[in-house]
Parts: C-alpha cells; structure tokens; sequence
C-alpha cells in the first residue's frame, strides 16, 4: 500500500518517448520495497540526436527511417561531482531479423542504422570516476517512409489564374516545378515564363524567366509565391499560382534522465521548445495493490500554453513555450485503502542559447540548410558570433570537424573562438560542428556542412510510394534529375530491400534513367535511383507495396451496416441487423464474436484504445466492453440524438436530433460508468437536426457536421483536456466556399479531416488542404500515415438519377501530398468479383475491406458479405 511517507522515485525526463505506456489503474513494476530507500546516481546520462531522427505528430515519439543513419552524442552528460570516465552505448532491444549494431560503443558519439522496420531501444550508460552509473534509455519507431525533403509539382494551367493550395516543404530542399506535360489546345507549341511573385524579405532564391523545368530551394523560413504563365502562338495564355510554405526541419532532441530519491518534491532545469517527459513508474507501491494516477499541471508563466499530454498514467509530457517555472502534481491513491500522496515536480524552464553559423560569403547556414561550395587550398572562414543568449549571457565556442573526406588532414584554426577558420585540402564534404555553453551550463549545437568540389547532382523520381498487384509492372522515371553545374548525369538503378523469398529483378537495363519493375512476392520492396555527375553521388529512394491478388477471407453471416476499425487491437467493429447485435472481427485470426444489442442502432463509437463502444439507440445508449465481449450498460439519453463519441476516459458524448430542428442541449456528455449527466451544453447554435461526428482524442476535437442545414458547414467542438467537458465550438473558415458532407473521417495521425463529398481539411482550424478529386460521393476512406498511403472507395453512379452502386475496385493516393496513383480492383472471392462497402488500414498497413459479393446494388438481395485482408 502507499504510505504517505513513503513515495519512492519519480523519474523526469526529458525523453521523446515512443508511447506512453501503463494505464491509470495498475500498479508499477519495482524492485524496491516502500520502506527502502532507492539510491541516486550522482552523473546523469544525456543523448543528443544531431540527425537521422523525427518527432511523429504532438504524441511525443521518436520516428526514423530503415536504412538512415542516426548521430548520436553523449558529450552532454554531466556529473556536478565529479568527471564521466566512461560511456557505453548498447542496443536494449530491436524487431526480429534485425543485426544493425552502434557503432564505436564506447566513445562519446556513436551511429545506427537500422535495418528492419519496427520498434528499437538504444541504452547509454555513463560511469563517473567515484563510480557511478546513469543510464539513459532511447526509444524510437523505424518505417519504411523515407522523408519527402525534394517535391515535385506538375504544372496543369485551368483555363483562368487560379491559386493552388498551400504545399509544406523544408527550408534547403529542392522544389521542382514541371510544364512540360502542357499543351495547347490548338496543338502548337507553348512558351512557359516563370515569376516568384513574393518570398520572404530576407531570401535570396531567383528563379529563370523561361524554361519547361524550374527548381529552386527555400533559404528561409516563409512563404514562395511561383506564378507561371502558358503562351501559345496566337497570344493566347493561360496562368496558374503554386505557393510554397517553408519551416525548418526537426532540431536536433535532447535526451536525459534526471532522478530525486528523497522527499515528496524535486526540481529539473529545462530548455523552452524541448519536450519533457514526467515518468512516476519508479514509485513505491506495495505488491498486490492497485494505484490511480492523476496529473495536474498545477501553473505555468504568463503567456505559456502549454498542456499536459496525459492526465493519468505513469507518465505524461509537455514541452515549456515560456521560460519561466512549471509546476506539475501527481497524485497516487491507493485502490484498497484509499490513502493518497502527491509529488509535486517544478521544471524551470531557460531560453537556451541558439547558435547560428555562416561560411565566408554565404547566407546564413544551420545543418539542414544550404552547403557552402569552395575549392581546395581556399581558406573557409566560419562564423559562430550570431549564437546568442537570451539574458546576454556570455558564451563559450567549442568547433569540431565531425566528418571530412578520405585522406584530408585540414584542421581548425582556432576552436575555442567564435570564429574560426581552415583550409580544405581534398575535393568532398566537410562538416563542422560548433557548440556554444552558457554559465548554467545549457549548450546549443549547430553544424555547417562544406562541399568542396562541383555542387553535387540532384535524384528526383517522377513518383514517390507506390502500390500494385502482384503480377502488375510498376514505371518510374528519374528524367527530372539534374545537376546545377549542367554535367551530363549517369543513372543506377538497384533494389535495396524486398520481401522474403522475393527473386524479383529489374526489368531491362539499370543504368537508364526509365525503371520497369514486377514484384513477385506480396510486401514492400524499395528500389534506389543513385545518379552521378562524374564526381559525385545522388540518392532517391521509391518504396513499392505489393498486394497479393487474394486475400484471407472472414464469411459475414449478416450485413454489415456500419464499420470502423480500430488499429489499436487490430479488430473490425461492425453493426448488424435482424437480429441486433455488435460484432467484433479479427481478419487475422478469422473470429467474429457477436454482442446482443437491446434495440436497433442509429450510430456507434470506439473509445480509442479499443476497450469499450458506445452504441446509441433510439433514446438510449449501450456501453458494449470490447475486451469481454459484454454489454455493460444502457443509460437513457432523454432526447433523439443522432451521433455518439466514446473517451478513453469512460465519457460518452451524444448529439444531434432525429426530426428535429435546432438541439437543445446542443450536446450532453454522459458517464459511461454510471449513466450520470456530466454536462448540458447549450452554449453555440450550431447542433441542428440529424448530425454526425468524428473524434480526434489527440487533440480534445469532435467534428460536426448536419445533414439539414445549407451550404453544409463542419465545427469543431472543443473539450476541456482536464474535464473532458466541452468548452466552446469553431465553425469552418469557409460558408460553402467547398463542398462537405457525412461522414467524415480523420488520418492516422489526426492531421487530417476527410469529407464525404472528397475534400479534406487540416484538423488544426480546418484549413482547406484539397480533394480526392473524385466525382462521386465517398464511401469511406483511411489515410495512414504511418506507410504514406490512403486508400478511398467512391460510390459509382447508377443508371437512373440518384442511383447509386457499390465500386469494384478502390483508389490509392500516396505520399504526404496524397498524390493519386489509380485503382486497384477488389479481390475475387471463391471467383465471384467483390463490392466494396469499407476499406481500412491494419496497424501493419496491410489493406482491411468490408465488401459483398452477388450483386453491387445496395441491399440487394443475393449479397453475401465478407471482411478481407490484402
């Protein structure tokens, strides 16, 4: 049992953690009793990520790619007490088939790279001369996506000045645009001319006036205006607008450990912009006994927003917008006794120092940004004295050169100036490191890289992921790369990585720049497009899904009428009728467990974590507990709601009106546990009569929208990250400026809003982003942006007027800017061509459909149902 004396360890950490891991009601795994007092290591360990690594979303976890080497640093590691001796850098676990190994395991930097997909964990332990010992532990997810750092727009004129929507991409990558796909309508021949007609005040990127093929890259943050006008023989043009918003990439991550062992509070320093993770599984808890968890961000300074990602759970994180001090409780009530203890965690958070490099005669440079070219024998001056404090703190300069070309001996001038200087002396690519500490101690890296020798060619493929049948060919074409010194290129084309089993080769020959590939084995291949200009390489990387023809197959003794996938247990939850029952389907194992409904369904909801439905009647609502197979409840709704969200927190939400107008309360928020109202809402007149929703958790969002009000229009309602209850309501920026309609749909990572008339919205303000571009309503889509892939079924239009059939074949859109790559038609099942009704991703990416066979009418009466897996 928790003693309030007795509160062992809280660990803090800032740590970009892969998930958050335990649950509110669970009790730790220790290896100290509550009366034995645990030991503090007096050094603390620290990683730093100079490279190789992402944060995935807001969520907190570490993202990087197969094949991409990650840097990584322990120099940060301190001891106030003493000096660290040593470090050891080992591999803590890694996905099966997996032998990438660190290299230089005992030196103070060390690389990886992984070479399977999946979950990795790194280890650092640091040893001081007492002795001590602190381990820290990275955490990271590897997939098969590389990042998209080179974007290629294809120009298509409209007839009429129209402004494309917003593309993000990285400052220093490489935008390419293309006309050269542009024709006239009379058949001669068009003059393209280019403008950038605004970029940001301090860029100096230009474009060429003229030319089918443009490329530039974004030296600074902000926004690039591309104008392009088509001119035919007559006069006659025709002009289009591409913008461009440039961010810096992800900054380098700081990984540490911090400990207290003593008392019932403790304190860290922080850096602003920094993620910390709070992680209280080190606490005492006597065996047997189970502990709730409550976190409460207790203040923060003016002006901060931050928030606490988890309110129970061992840990929760939050990254300090504002220097100042942050005081976090967690409070651990003992489930059997009921007697609490509450830890109470100040982070005070410093703006730390930033340091700027720039090169002779060049603008400013961070690591990600654009190279410096000289040549041998010309001295390279780098310049450190921009790197600032915000209190005006001096700082110290510490300059390295981290990397430089086989056979080189050049060396820094002086390394512990702000300026520095040194000479190359062989043709490749320096990188030079600079750290900048202040009084306390804070450090900031940046690093410039040189290239030494002709500018190195760019790879760019006319496409990015791809999916295919098997038995289907796959083209892609590397014409568009280019060198900016104007040498001749050659092309390699290779296959890095395919399934097992697989003996698929390349079509033809490989050194063209046209690629013509067949998968014989179902999974992922990527294939490698190395271009040269004589002097240097270029890389491109194309990832190909194969699907296999068949697929595994669950007979459905019902119709389906509503479904929805959770990637969390990997289950179809579905609706059936006649008699009314939930069902729960593993397409994996080929189960299908059925619950008995009360009445008929009007709509239904799974909490995210998968535990728990929430089915909504006519007047009532069901608790169904998906892990037993049980219904638990049905509460009254006192009303005729239409929609229900389910929390993982156990709230149900309910709105909407079936036969009416205007909903009074617009929403009511029910305990699932116990049925009790936990709130009325009635403060926007937004709820009109039969409406659906969606439910982003990760952001504290359900969108709504109503069938019976014109021009359709989707909200977003806001609830409380500490009450769950709902604290106001946002409509679209736009009064049917766009069409919209239900149901709607949320990417993977909630990036995303999907409507049913094709368009899709950022979830953050409902921004505009673009549409599936197809002519027909939607039927379902799933954007998962873990393998870049979405895939979309569309109703096909009947004969008569307003008739409608179900599709035989689905679309695929792939890539961070969903670019349409066609169909792919539906499986045969037992030979009979298949219906799709609802298409989903498995949380391994493999494709999970609900279709019917026997007819693709709607209700038709020799339909027979299935749930398969491709």
């Amino acid at each position: 049992m928790i003693r309030n004396r007795l509160l062992g360890v809280l660990a803090v950490a800032t740590l970009l953690m892969t998930g958050c891991g335990g649950g509110a009601n669970s009790t730790p795994s220790t290896s100290s009793s509550p009366s034995t007092p645990q030991t503090q290591s007096a050094a603390t360990a620290v990683i730093l990520v100079t490279s190789g690594m992402t944060m995935n979303g807001g969520n907190g976890s570490m993202q990087a790619v197969v094949g991409h080497t990650l840097q990584l640093n322990g120099s940060s590691s301190s001891d106030k007490g003493s000096t660290i001796k040593s470090y050891q850098w080992s591999v803590a676990s890694r996905p099966s088939g997996s032998t990438a190994a660190l290299s230089h395991p005992t030196a103070v930097t060390a690389s990886f790279t992984p070479d399977k997909m999946g979950d990795y964990s790194l280890d650092l332990q640091v040893t001081d001369a007492m002795g001590s010992v602190s381990k820290q532990n990275l955490a990271f997810k590897v997939t098969g996506v590389p990042p998209t750092t080179n974007v290629v727009t294809q120009v298509a004129f409209t007839n009429g000045i129209t402004t494309q929507p917003t593309q993000q991409v990285d400052v220093g990558s490489v935008v390419t645009l293309d006309a050269s796909g542009s024709v006239s309508a009379s058949g001669g021949t068009l003059t393209i001319s280019w403008v950038l007609a605004s970029k940001p005040a301090t860029s100096a990127v230009t474009l060429p006036a003229s030319g089918n093929t443009v490329h530039f890259s974004p030296d600074v943050v902000g926004e690039y205006d591309v104008h392009v006008t088509a001119t035919d023989s007559t006069g006659a043009s025709d002009e289009v607008d591409y913008v461009y918003q440039a961010d810096l990439p992800p900054s380098a991550l700081v990984v540490a450990t911090v400990s207290s062992a003593t008392g019932l509070a403790a304190s860290i320093q922080a850096a602003t912009n920094y993620l910390v993770v709070l992680d209280g599984s080190s606490s005492s808890v006597a065996v047997g006994d189970g502990v709730n968890t409550v976190w409460t961000l207790v203040s923060k300074p003016a002006g901060s927003n931050a928030q606490l990602s988890a309110l129970s759970g061992w840990r929760t994180n939050f990254t300090p917008d504002v220097a100042g001090s942050y005081l976090v409780t967690l409070t651990l009530t003992d489930t059997t006794t009921g007697i609490s203890s509450t830890f109470t965690m100040t982070v005070q958070a410093n703006q730390g120092p930033v340091a700027i490099i720039s090169g002779s005669s060049t603008p400013v440079a961070v690591a990600s940004g654009p190279s410096l070219v000289s040549s041998i024998g010309a001295p390279v001056i780098l310049h450190g004295g921009a790197s600032y404090e915000m209190g005006g703190a001096t700082l110290s300069y510490q300059w390295q050169i981290s990397s430089r070309p086989a056979g080189s001996t050049a060396s820094l001038s002086s390394p512990n100036t702000a300026d520095t200087a040194f000479t190359p002396d062989e043709n490749g690519s320096y990188t030079i490191q600079l750290t900048v500490t202040d009084p306390a101690s804070s450090a900031a890296v940046s690093t410039v890289t040189v290239q030494v020798g002709p500018y190195p060619p760019v790879a760019v493929l006319s496409q990015a992921p791809v999916s295919v049948l098997l038995g289907g060919t796959v083209t892609d074409s590397g014409a568009l790369s280019y060198d900016p010194n104007g040498y001749p290129l050659t092309y390699s084309w290779a296959i890095d990585a395919a399934p097992a089993g697989s003996t698929a080769a390349i079509n033809g020959a490989t050194n063209t720049a046209s690629l013509s590939f067949t998968p014989d084995v179902a999974g992922t291949y990527t294939i490698s497009l190395t271009v040269n200009n004589g002097t240097t390489d270029a890389i491109a990387e194309l990832t190909i899904n194969a699907f296999a023809a068949g697929s595994g197959t669950v007979p459905l003794t019902y119709e389906p009428l509503m479904s929805k996938y959770n990637s969390a247990t990997d289950k179809l939850i579905m609706i059936s009728a006649n008699p009314n029952a939930l069902h729960i389907v593993d397409p994996n194992a080929a189960t299908d467990l059925a619950v008995a409904l009360p009445a008929t369904v009007k709509d239904f909801s799974v909490s995210p974590d998968g535990t728990k439905a929430a089915v909504l009647h006519e007047g009532v609502v069901s608790v169904i507990d998906l892990t037993s197979a049980t219904l638990l409840n049905s509460w009254a709704t006192n009303g005729s709601q239409t929609f229900v969200v389910i929390s993982n927190a156990g709230l149900i939400y309910i709105g909407g009106q079936t036969g009416g107008q205007w909903v009074t309360p617009g929403m009511t928020v029910l305990d699932a546990a116990t049925g009790a109202v936990v709130q009325s809402y009635t403060g926007s007149a937004v709820f009109y009569g039969t409406m659906h929703a969606a439910y982003a958790d990760a952001s504290n969002q359900i969108f709504v929208v109503s069938d019976g009000l014109t021009p359709v229009q989707t909200y977003s309602v806001a609830l409380s990250s500490s009450t769950g209850q709902v604290s106001g309501t946002t409509g679209s920026p736009y009064w049917g400026t766009y069409p919209m309609g239900a149901p709607m749909w949320l990417s993977s990572d909630e990036s995303l809003l999907f409507t049913a008339s094709g368009t899709y919205f950022k979830s953050s303000g409902m921004t505009y982003v673009s549409t599936l571009g197809l002519n027909t309503p939607i039927l379902s889509v799933d954007d998962d942006t873990g393998t870049g892939e979405a895939v979309a079924l569309a109703e096909t239009a009947g004969a008569q007027f307003g008739s409608y059939t179900y599709p035989a074949s689905y679309q695929l859109y792939t890539g961070s800017l969903l670019l349409p790559q066609g169909g792919l038609p539906l499986p045969l099942v037992a030979g009979v061509q298949s219906y799709g009704l609802a298409m989903f991703h498995s949380s391994s990416g493999k494709h999970v459909m609900v279709v019917q066979t026997g007819t693709s009418q709607p209700n038709g009466a020799a339909a027979q149902y299935f749930a398969l897996l491709r």
